[in-house]
């Protein structure tokens, strides 16, 4: 067995973590404690929290600092002939915005391609993995001449992506040049069987497909003090949108519960939605949270509950970690066929509602039910395993490295 030595691209760096970013270092730990390769990890930061874990001394960590970071640190300044000012004292600390700003191009794809080949000239590594999205690293690859093989990890639809609809030929062709670029791309069942309608048979052949490696068994804080221990606590841990994952009918479901029933948010908010609107006595958004605080929430959560989306290509992740904690889930749906159902069905302790246009009466009665029947019911997590075991770290990072022992050797 050898020890490669392997550059992991993400988003988002512990302890902030994105569904895909928490899938990386899933694979990163595989790698490194399982097969004992040595695993950089590149990624943005994200300063305003502090994890109470050190992934520092596990893995080497190269952070970038992304547009948006930067942006968002000019926000409190209202008054343009300020932000102006802010440019001119402090061009370095800018220089991503004032680029972007005068260029008219996505700085962060620049900042991937710079990180990236900074990294690659510090270590001779074996082997480049990318997981995408977004896809940046993806295209900053594309940008970079080098003779060492890269893997890319593509775990959402790109250019069949709900919002890239007005500009899809174009996103396409990003798309195909980055994937014959690429020595091996790993992605799902649902979106491997999508890209026989657009990649040609050279690509299809380098394609596998695997599960997302989300059954893991979660041990830490449970005692959480947010909660109300008479009341029962629902949780959903995730990104809600306006439009492919839109929370209105899980929150008019919610008011017609019992008021000891009380519904928790973690997450972030996309596309301007504000949940004001939405919102009643006992539905509480608490905001983005550390990756290891939400894990406690779910922990300690009565019923986890999992919103679908709009769109039958996107897989929400979650489902597979809310699966692998054991508790009863409620699986609020959008589609018929609801990529989730693959997984809900054989799980014990779940209940797939399908929205419809007005929340039904018979459909408040059994969520009402489900709720009140089910608190403090577990699966085992010897039982869960077993179910998904090809859900596992373990399997899908053993698949992974078999994909690099392969492009490393091809490449020899």
């Amino acid at each position: 067995m050898d020890n490669y030595n392997i550059l992991i691209i993400t988003d988002y760096l512990y302890p902030v973590l994105s569904a895909n970013s928490e899938i990386a270092y899933r694979i990163a730990q595989v790698l490194q404690f399982g097969f004992g390769c040595e695993i950089s990890v590149l990624g943005f930061e994200v300063n305003k929290y502090k994890s109470t874990q050190s992934i520092e001394n596990i893995f080497h960590t190269i952070r970038l600092e992304s547009f948006n970071a930067q942006s968002d640190s000019l926000k409190k300044y209202n008054n343009k002939f300020y932000r102006f000012l802010q440019y001119v004292k402090h061009p370095i600390k800018y220089r991503n915005v004032i680029y972007s700003r005068l260029t008219k191009k996505d700085y962060d794809i620049i900042n991937y391609k710079n990180t990236i080949k900074k990294a690659l000239k510090m270590k001779p590594y074996d082997c480049v993995i990318a997981f995408g999205m977004p896809f940046y690293s993806f295209l900053a690859l594309l940008k970079i001449k080098t003779n060492i093989p890269i893997v890319l990890y593509k775990l959402d639809p790109w250019a069949n992506l709900y919002f890239f609809k007005q500009i899809r030929n174009k996103v396409l062709i990003e798309e195909k040049k980055c994937v014959c670029k690429a020595s091996a791309i790993i992605t799902t069942d649902l979106l491997k069987n999508e890209s026989y309608n657009y990649y040609s048979d050279d690509t299809i052949s380098k394609i596998t497909s695997l599960e997302f490696p989300n059954i893991v068994k979660v041990e830490g804080e449970t005692d959480v003090t947010i909660f109300e221990k008479d009341k029962i606590n629902c949780v959903f841990c995730g990104s809600l949108y306006k439009t492919i994952r839109n929370p209105q009918y899980t929150f008019d479901l919610f008011k017609n519960l019992n008021q000891e029933v009380v519904f928790h948010i973690f997450g972030r908010l996309k596309e301007g939605l504000s949940l004001s609107e939405y919102m009643s006595e006992n539905i509480i958004y608490h905001g983005v949270v550390p990756s290891d605080k939400a894990l406690a929430y779910m922990q300690a959560a009565d019923i986890l509950i999992n919103i679908g989306n709009t769109e039958n290509n996107l897989l929400p992740s979650k489902i597979l970690t809310y699966i692998s904690m054991g508790k009863p889930i409620l699986n609020i749906i959008k589609l018929s066929n609801c990529p989730t159902l693959k997984y809900t069905k054989k799980y014990p302790l779940a209940l797939d509602i399908l929205e419809t246009e007005e929340v039904k009466k018979e459909d408040i009665e059994r969520v009402r039910n489900f709720i009140i029947e089910n608190k403090g019911k577990e699966i085992p997590f010897e039982t869960v395993e077993k179910l998904y075991y090809d859900c596992t770290p373990e399997y899908v990072g053993s698949k992974v490295y078999e994909i690099i022992e392969k492009v490393v050797n091809e490449n020899k």
